[in-house]
């Protein structure tokens, strides 16, 4: 894909937001700690922040190829990035809901 990319800022941009997104999910897990509940090693903020450079690197990709053939792909990966990082925000339970399972779901299905 970067290749393909004839623009060098735009192929830069997406290769920082790569190694962003390597940096937080492998740097979390092998620096992390795990939790009280021996659940999550990576820390919250920085899967959040994972989850977040994926939506970004989403959208971007769609903003690129606006006037492509890959468009309407490009849109349904950053809308499903979207709601894959909604999902991730109610199941970090940072989402004021009781019923956050449900809300990660419901996220992840429509994802």
């Amino acid at each position: 894909m970067f290749l393909q990319l004839e623009d060098v800022i735009q192929r830069w941009w997406l290769a920082l937001l790569l190694v962003a997104w390597v940096i937080f999910l492998i740097g979390g897990f092998l620096f992390g700690k795990l939790n009280a509940e021996r659940t999550h090693r990576i820390p919250a903020w920085m899967r959040m922040a994972s989850s977040i450079t994926l939506v970004i690197a989403g959208w971007s990709w769609w903003l690129i190829t606006r006037d492509t053939p890959a468009t309407g792909f490009a849109l349904a990966v950053a809308v499903g990035m979207t709601l894959g990082c909604a999902g991730d925000f109610f199941m970090a339970r940072l989402v004021p809901v009781r019923a956050y399972v449900l809300g990660g779901m419901a996220a992840f299905g429509l994802g």
